[in-house]
């Protein structure tokens, strides 16, 4: 062959490559991307980007597209560019397409307008499927699989599946509150049996009387509601000690269950108010003391705890109110402890006694303070009238009806002795 003609045909080759790679202005492109693990197979939730020049003039540079993730298919939608550089010289027709999964990342330059529609990239990863199931063989839909950071959902037979890369993997199963985890290190495709222990559940809750109570319940992270029967049933339960937190009314009450050892639980509350008895005061030179008699009855009462009785009072109508403090004495008597005040007053008291579980009985009342001098005062002014000498007509009165007494006996024996002894 004539050498010119080889020559002649090396120029148009590279003229017709040059031309090739010559992006024109404001250029856009359109292309969708496909990940594939190892063996060929597509990688769901991969997470594509494509790095590309927006534009020179404007100082704008180069840009990321947002991230495009990966379907069950292993495709994204399709990724669209624009480019809008106005000068051909400076136009950069390279797009740099990167994939990550699971840490991992690859990348292929891509040249404008000599791609297919779809660009596919490969990653050094590996299949792996979960079975879940229960104590008793059988499989566990709509357990939540983690495969490091990738979350998957069990289906009717108990399986999940996922991509890992090489390396280390932990796998998390989450299912009614329980949680099963194992790491593995994987060097090729991989199939695991995760087993769970399910447990039933009952809980029920009944009043001070023992009679049944509507309720609700926080298990683990989950909210129920008492049926018709005055309790709540979990028959697949994931973990033998979930937290639990039973609410009636007001009251919420945490409990302590291992269903390894018990599966059915009796919440108490009590609905009763306790009981207020006679109060009776005792005075000191100091104080006077409040003997308040106070029971929380019931089968199954809450009880009244050291800081469940308060007491106010104050001094008269016009006095503010203050706070005794309160002791327990004995079982279930509480003392309260008022300052006397100076002079002769009313004072007025209101008592109230909470139960453990919130129930509130109160009571007012009120009494009347003497001081000890101001009795001791009263006292005498009452001598005179009480203790006062008799006169001398009143000693005279009682010598003259003795006299008559004396001479009525004289008579009397004198009269024996003479007619007695002649019968």
């Amino acid at each position: 062959m004539n050498l010119k003609y080889v020559f002649l045909f090396l120029l148009l080759a590279a003229s017709f490559s040059f031309s090739a790679l010559t992006c024109p202005p404001y250029f856009t492109d359109n292309f969708t991307v496909i990940v594939y693990d190892s063996h060929l197979r597509p990688i769901q939730d991969a997470e594509v980007k494509v790095y590309y020049q927006l534009d020179d003039l404007t100082g704008k540079g180069y840009v990321w597209t947002l991230p495009y993730i990966t379907g069950p298919d292993g495709k994204t939608d399709v990724i669209k560019i624009k480019n809008i550089e106005p000068r051909a010289s400076e136009v950069d027709c390279v797009m740099k397409v990167y994939a990550n999964y699971s840490g991992k990342t690859v990348h292929k330059d891509v040249d404008y307008g000599i791609h297919s529609d779809i660009i596919d990239l490969q990653l050094d990863a590996y299949f792996v499927a979960v079975k879940v199931m229960d104590q008793f063989s059988r499989p566990i839909e709509g357990a939540e699989v983690w495969f490091n950071s990738v979350s998957r959902t069990t289906d009717k037979t108990g399986s999940a599946y996922a991509h890992a890369t090489k390396g280390d993997l932990q796998i998390l199963v989450q299912y009614a509150d329980g949680k099963y985890a194992e790491s593995f290190k994987i060097t090729n495709d991989t199939y695991k049996i995760f087993g769970i222990q399910l447990y039933e559940f009952t809980l029920s809750a009944i009043d001070d009387k023992g009679n049944a109570l509507p309720f609700n319940a926080t298990i683990g992270t989950n909210e129920y509601s008492s049926n018709e029967t005055g309790k709540i049933v979990v028959e697949r339960l994931g973990t033998a000690k979930p937290d639990v937190i039973v609410k009636y009314k007001n009251v919420e009450k945490p409990i302590y269950v291992d269903l390894a050892m018990q599966k059915a639980y009796t919440v108490i509350f009590d609905s009763s108010p306790p009981n207020i008895g006679k109060v009776t005061t005792v005075s000191s030179s100091l104080t006077t003391k409040l003997l308040i008699p106070a029971s929380d009855i019931g089968q199954y009462s809450s009880g009244i705890g050291q800081k469940g009785v308060t007491v106010k009072y104050r001094i008269g109508d016009s006095g503010s109110w203050q706070s005794a403090p309160v002791y327990l004495s004995s079982k279930d008597q509480f003392v309260a402890e008022i300052p006397n005040p100076k002079t002769e007053s009313i004072i007025k008291f209101s008592i109230e006694v909470l139960d453990h579980d919130g129930n509130i009985r109160t009571m007012d009342g009120q009494f009347m303070y003497v001081p000890e001098q101001q009795k001791t005062t009263n006292q005498s002014q009452t001598t005179p009238e009480t203790t006062k000498p008799q006169s001398n007509e009143g000693i005279s009165l009682v010598l003259l009806i003795a006299g008559f007494i004396i001479v009525i006996v004289v008579i009397y024996v004198a009269y024996r002795r003479f007619f007695g002894s002649k019968e």
